[in-house]
């Protein structure tokens, strides 16, 4: 909304969505209600960016050390980067091919909901959004606790402040909570494997997009958005599904969850992997 006589965050979508649709000037109150939830949920995601800000400038005046350090060479990056888009879309893949499987939800085809603009749009704050909390927590808080200490330690510290900052959100559960936490521990497994940020940054991305924009189901207990496939969820299969979390809340991805850090460990053993290359 215009706030006297200044714009906020949210209107810079509205403008960018009205000019993409060919609307004739500043028509921001003629948008539905859904386009305009849909707009200020994308803000949030852009806000984020502030915890980006502030972490690298802590660790650039503070601690004193380049943004490479943190993990971010440049050297592989839009290899690491693609490589972690790949690995995040096939875990969440296949958690919902097992809730399909499994009768929990069901596959509703195309969506006639599908907007582009807004899918871009999401898909870009999720760049942001997933990058501000792997840097904070993968980052920052990792490679911190496993230099003043050990790995382990530091592995689930930081796994469970990442599950603690979702306490709040909506429709949250224990095996919820549970699933953070396991999905802490296998990004941080993975971001010690593949020595950088890249991937996890990449893997969180589309882990979010791919739920909430591709299938259609809440992303960690946000309102659902826009998104190209339609997904039913099954009453009876709450404990599969995470019901309104989303599959963040279920056993499907529990499982997922478990198998990827049994492979990391494996991986990690034969190749003893350290924090950063």
């Amino acid at each position: 909304m215009l706030l006297n006589g200044t714009f906020s965050l949210p209107d810079v979508f509205y403008l960018f969505y009205d000019y993409n649709l060919g609307l004739m000037g500043y028509q921001m109150m003629e948008l539905s209600v859904s386009v305009q939830s849909q707009l200020s949920m994308i803000s949030s995601l852009f806000l984020d960016a502030v915890i980006l800000l502030i972490v690298f400038l802590f660790w650039k005046f503070f601690c004193k050390k380049g943004i490479s350090e943190l993990g971010f060479e440049r050297r592989y990056a839009l290899r690491e980067y693609l490589a972690g888009l790949v690995v995040g879309l096939v875990l969440f893949t296949g958690a919902y091919v097992l809730c399909v499987m499994t009768g929990a939800v069901d596959f509703s085809g195309f969506s006639l909901e599908a907007d582009k603009w807004l899918l871009v749009l999401f898909f870009l704050g999720y760049i942001v959004q997933g990058a501000a909390e792997e840097v904070l927590c993968r980052g920052f808080i990792l490679r911190y606790l496993k230099e003043s200490g050990s790995a382990v330690v530091a592995i689930l510290v930081n796994s469970a402040l990442f599950s603690v900052i979702h306490i709040t959100n909506s429709g949250v559960s224990a095996l919820a909570l549970v699933n953070l936490f396991l999905f802490g521990v296998m990004t941080s497994l993975y971001c010690l494997w593949r020595g950088n940020l890249w991937g996890v940054c990449a893997f969180h991305t589309v882990w979010n997009f791919t739920q909430g924009n591709v299938f259609g189901i809440s992303v960690s207990g946000n309102e659902k958005a826009v998104s190209i496939f339609a997904t039913e969820l099954s009453e009876s299969g709450s404990l599969l599904h995470g019901a309104a979390f989303g599959l963040e809340g279920g056993l499907c991805v529990t499982v997922v969850m478990l198998l990827a850090v049994g492979i990391l460990l494996f991986v990690g053993r034969r190749n003893h992997f350290a924090i950063y290359k």
